[in-house]
């Protein structure tokens, strides 16, 4: 039975966090954790068969006697079980089931610090902003992997709720504790808890709960918005020195550049990736293109290439997009490119995935969103990661 040793495939601390970590990635381990009850676990070992023992005794007891020496440390607790011994005579006690306690299981995967800076958190969470509560119990990974900016979390949360449609700036609000760029920098994080927390009285339920619709949403004032171009090689309405101008919202809606092609991408460093060509103008969407260039009638009239991140996000601008321009076509967001940088390790898990499939994709399209989502999380891949010959190649 070389091939098959019981001591070394079964062995009992390999099989048991393999089993522990399934309930880590699952929640279960943190979600007892902050019941504040007694948990165990037991899960049955794999043994061997009647025939087992007969042809392969010796083996089978020094693989019984290191799952026995696991119990000594009061690490675990083993039960056993009876099976005939075949050719032998009589029968045999081997391991059964292995328990353990929820400590324990945390000591055992390495993860006792990692619950106590959760439970920690919704300590903090329940005592200063006790809604929020129950949404750290939902998603506990997430809030953990996200630890060191809670306390800064907690107060933008308590100070929206005593200045609700504050009608200031971003950066002009006065938090204790938090420095200006925060709520910039974490507008996702900060819509969830929001949305949680705050009455409707101190929303704008006109305006679509989102990053791009922030300041509209919470009754913050918004900043004039500018839009990144660059233009077509020998544009006539621009002198030749000038490639990469920045225009208001405004001025573009009465600024129709001349061209026949128009790509659209998400991120700055796409942005100046993309080869410049005649006929062709190039615009940074910063993420929400779709906002910024609805009232741009004038791209009516032009080809459209829409770039952004392989995630439901990308998808759902991409959807918002063909509202107000139809024809617009997608590139680079399909399952070929999906796969491709999955098997180079360059995909990463979306945080606050999109769940609902966008109305304006084409079949294609849908299909590559269902994928996005494997073993329990959506997959991310970001514009950056693919490489500049690749687009340079095929644009």
């Amino acid at each position: 039975m070389s091939e098959n040793k019981w001591s070394e495939k079964y062995n009992v601390i390999s099989f048991l966090k393999g089993k522990l970590n399934v309930l880590w990635k699952n929640n279960t381990l943190l979600t007892d954790a902050a019941d504040g009850a007694y948990h165990t676990y037991s899960f049955t070992i794999p043994r061997p068969k009647p025939q087992d023992l007969k042809n392969n005794l010796g083996e089978i007891y020094r693989w019984c006697r290191e799952i026995n020496k696991c119990t000594e440390n009061g690490l675990l607790r083993i039960t056993t079980c009876e099976i005939r011994n075949c050719g032998v005579g009589g029968k045999q006690k081997i391991p059964r089931t292995v328990e353990i306690e929820l400590q324990k299981a945390l000591e055992l995967l390495g993860k006792e610090e990692d619950a106590k800076t959760y439970l920690k958190l919704l300590a903090e969470t329940e005592d200063r902003l006790p809604k929020l509560a129950h949404y750290i119990k939902s998603k506990p990974h997430y809030f953990l992997s996200i630890a060191n900016r809670w306390a800064q979390c907690l107060n933008v949360c308590n100070w929206m709720l005593g200045h609700p449609k504050p009608n200031i700036f971003l950066r002009e609000a006065d938090i204790p504790g938090v420095d200006t760029k925060f709520i910039e920098k974490n507008k996702a994080l900060l819509v969830q808890l929001f949305e949680v927390i705050l009455p409707d009285s101190a929303k704008n339920l006109q305006a679509t709960a989102d990053v791009a619709h922030f300041e509209e949403r919470y009754g913050f004032l918004q900043k004039s918005d500018t839009i990144r171009l660059r233009l077509p090689l020998g544009c006539a309405r621009f002198p030749s020195t000038i490639s990469d101008i920045r225009l208001l919202v405004e001025e573009l809606e009465n600024t129709a550049i001349p061209c026949s092609e128009v790509a659209i991408v998400e991120n700055e460093i796409t942005f100046l990736t993309v080869p410049r060509r005649e006929n062709r103008l190039v615009i940074w969407g910063m993420g929400y293109a779709d906002v910024l260039l609805e009232s741009i009638s004038w791209l009516n009239d032009k080809r459209i290439l829409y770039w952004g991140d392989i995630d439901t996000h990308g998808f759902k601008i991409l959807s918002n997009l063909r509202k107000y321009f139809p024809h617009t076509e997608s590139i680079f967001m399909n399952k070929a490119t999906l796969e491709a940088y999955l098997e180079k390790g360059m995909c990463v898990e979306e945080d606050v995935p999109v769940r609902e499939v966008p109305d304006y994709l084409n079949e294609q399209e849908k299909d590559t969103f269902k994928s996005l989502y494997r073993n329990g999380k959506h997959l991310r891949l970001e514009q950056e990661k693919i490489r500049g010959d690749y687009i340079r190649g095929l644009i």
